[in-house]
């Protein structure tokens, strides 16, 4: 069974590759230490992209209720996910000190873009693990019961009181922090940028309040979710789920003003050949993609989810009756 990567995910890791190599060739202390990165984060993404994106590449699918026999195919490799987890963690820990030890040297040296680089990538990692990771696996649970197929087992239900209470991932709340802080500092700018900027901010504040609550919020069950873990309670308020396509069709038309918006202010970007600017809006766009690809596709299979495991509940104390 093949499968192609959400191309949000692609585009990321090629930013990032490309990146790194640029600060590579950039010398100094920051080029050394960036090569140092290099050469224990390039195999790292390249495994991360079979263990823990490739299973994504079914979202699309099973977000919409579909489920075929030959996606039982993907069983193994997420088996796999799981006996490597320990394993993809010490790797994380190692390429988190890299990291460090980059951003050290560009600050050191007044790279300030390079800095500001090597922040966003520990912020991917902690992507990784709090959201791509556990939603692989989720996937992988959500076959097995769907499929027939023997399901992993599962904790006591006692554990399910640890996350009784939605809250958005801590990975996805840093990154509208940063989108925040980095859209201000592009409001003081001047010029076209600050005009551009600002017609940005008062399309992009609300539209993150938007998609917070109403469809992203759900990411957050799914760790414990991935964990075996299931609390009937989780559903929750059944209407706000019911309701998760029209807020997502929603979400969508905000997309395309907001990618109008960040075309204008990229073209700036390239116009006046200002790094912030070009970095803010790539940003921008490839996280409008990331959320149509992956985000908004999540939330509306991990619903699914719910629904399946309570009708599997509700069935099995049916039958024991």
């Amino acid at each position: 069974m093949k499968l192609n990567v959400p191309r949000a995910l692609q585009l990321d890791e090629e930013s990032i590759c490309k990146s790194v190599r640029a600060a590579v060739e950039s010398g100094g202390e920051t080029g050394e230490a960036a090569g140092i990165l290099e050469a224990i984060l390039l195999p790292h993404l390249a495994k991360e992209r079979v263990d823990v994106l490739e299973p994504l590449a079914l979202l699309p699918r099973i977000a919409r209720g579909e489920v075929t026999s030959e996606m039982a195919q993907m069983l193994p490799q997420i088996d796999r996910l799981k006996s490597d987890l320990r394993d993809l963690r010490v790797e994380h820990a190692t390429i988190l000190s890299a990291i460090k030890r980059f951003i050290a040297a560009a600050r050191e040296e007044g790279k300030s873009h390079q800095a500001r680089f090597a922040e966003r990538l520990l912020f991917r990692a902690w992507l990784t693990e709090s959201v791509f990771t556990p939603l692989a696996m989720l996937i992988g649970r959500y076959l097995e019961l769907r499929l027939n197929h023997k399901v992993s087992s599962t904790p006591p239900a006692s554990t399910a009181s640890r996350a009784s209470s939605l809250e958005l991932p801590e990975a996805l709340q840093l990154s509208h922090a940063q989108f925040s802080a980095a859209l201000k500092n592009l409001t003081r700018a001047g010029g076209r940028t600050t005009s551009a900027a600002n017609a940005i901010t008062k399309l992009l504040e609300p539209h993150l309040q938007h998609e917070e609550t109403k469809v992203l919020q759900i990411l957050g069950l799914l760790a414990p979710l991935a964990a075996g873990e299931f609390d009937p309670a989780w559903l929750g308020d059944v209407a706000q789920w019911e309701e998760l396509e029209t807020n997502e069709s929603a979400l969508h038309l905000e997309h395309r003003k907001l990618v109008a918006a960040g075309e204008e202010l990229l073209a700036i970007g390239r116009e006046e050949d200002t790094r912030d600017t070009l970095d803010f809006a790539e940003r921008l766009l490839l996280r409008i993609r990331l959320d149509e690809e992956v985000f908004y596709r999540a939330a509306l299979f991990i619903r699914n989810y719910l629904r399946l495991r309570a009708g599997k509940e509700s069935l099995e104390r049916t039958s024991s009756l």
